[in-house]
């Protein structure tokens, strides 16, 4: 089968068991929280970021109400949040939550965890990605280039992933960034 087949197919087992979990458990449970999840990260690979958000919106509605505003699962639900917006080129949507992930991830797991490194570098690179709002060239191609250098490996995959939606907008504003 083709990648896009098979992640329909997944979409919808994916969905009869929000269906099923919805039926069983309700509206406000955990695992529910998770389907819904587990359906904004099908949509996502799909891309459609749309139907991604709103997913990822109910999960995360539903963890904060169970787990608080602040817990690791609602850090998760932000970062996935980030990544759709960054997708879909929406870096002010996505420095937003990918600042909420990186504060509710160094809460609970301290600023050296590799997942709050993680955060951290995203966000520097959401801000790259807003330079027309309030940063300029040199800085954000030494942050990007930061990230490359990097000897954390997580870090550098971060600043792979940033690189080409970084450079799009710089030109899309008429920069060059040079690497």
């Amino acid at each position: 089968l083709t990648r896009r087949l098979q992640l329909r197919r997944a979409l919808d087992y994916a969905g009869q068991a929000l269906v099923i979990r919805l039926e069983k458990l309700g509206v406000c449970h955990v695992c529910t929280a998770d389907s819904h999840y587990n359906l904004g990260l099908l949509f996502r690979m799909l891309r459609r970021y749309s139907d991604a958000l709103r997913e990822f919106q109910f999960a995360r509605n539903i963890r904060n109400e169970l787990l608080g505003p602040e817990s690791l699962a609602s850090a998760e639900v932000h970062f996935s949040l980030a990544c759709t917006h960054q997708m879909g080129g929406r870096f002010d949507e996505a420095f937003v939550h990918y600042s909420n992930a990186l504060r509710f991830r160094q809460k609970h797991l301290g600023s050296a965890h590799p997942h709050s490194r993680c955060a951290e570098h995203l966000v520097d690179a959401m801000r790259c990605a807003l330079i027309g709002h309030a940063y300029n060239l040199r800085e954000s191609e030494s942050a990007l280039a930061r990230m490359y250098r990097s000897p954390d490996p997580t870090v550098r995959a971060a600043g792979n992933a940033m690189g080409p939606g970084i450079r799009k907008a710089l030109s899309q504003r008429g920069w060059f960034v040079l690497l």
